[in-house]
C-alpha cells in the first residue's frame, strides 16, 4: 500500500484490547491464536508513517456481522450462521467452538452471563479494539488514539 497511495486507510485491531472482548476471554481465547498471522496494529504502525489512529466504536445494534458487531447480544454467536462468518470463529478448531457455544448457551439459559455483564446493557457502543489507522507512506510513528464517529 505504502508504494501505491499517498493515503492509507487501514482498519485494524489492537489484540490487547480485543483480548478483553468477553467472548474472546471467557470463551474462546483461541480466536488470538487462530488470527495471530493477520495483521494486527503493531505490525501496521510498525510499517506505515500514521498520521492518526482512531478508536471505532461498535454500536450494540451493528449488523456487519465481524467477531464483536454482537457483542451486547450473545445469543446470536449461538447460531451456526452467524459464527460460520465470522473468520476469527471460523478459523478455530469447531470441537473447540461446540464447547464454548455449548458453556455460553447454559450461561445465557441461568443466568450467569447476565450477571457477569448486565452493565453492557447499559452502553450503545464499545471498544473492543478495532482503529482506523490513517498513514502515509512508510514507517512512521505512533499516535494515541482518539475515538472515530461512524454514523
Amino acid at each position: 500500500m505504502a508504494r501505491v497511495s499517498d493515503l492509507q486507510l487501514i482498519l485494524t485491531w489492537d489484540a490487547d484490547v480485543y483480548s478483553r472482548f468477553w467472548l474472546v476471554e471467557e470463551y474462546l481465547p483461541e480466536i488470538l491464536q487462530a488470527e495471530v498471522d493477520l495483521p494486527t496494529l503493531p505490525y501496521v504502525t510498525t510499517r506505515l508513517t500514521v498520521r492518526e489512529i482512531l478508536v471505532v466504536p461498535v454500536p450494540w445494534d451493528c449488523t456487519d456481522g465481524f467477531c464483536a458487531a454482537y457483542w451486547r447480544r450473545p445469543e446470536m454467536y449461538l447460531d451456526a450462521g452467524v459464527r460460520g462468518a465470522i473468520s476469527g470463529i471460523a478459523r478455530c478448531d469447531h470441537d473447540i467452538v461446540r464447547r464454548a457455544m455449548t458453556r455460553l448457551e447454559h450461561d445465557l439459559h441461568d443466568g450467569t452471563w447476565d450477571r457477569r455483564h448486565r452493565r453492557l446493557g447499559e452502553r450503545d457502543e464499545a471498544d473492543w479494539g478495532y482503529r482506523l489507522v490513517v498513514a502515509m507512506g512508510s514507517r512512521g510513528t505512533l499516535r494515541k488514539p482518539r475515538q472515530a464517529r461512524i454514523g
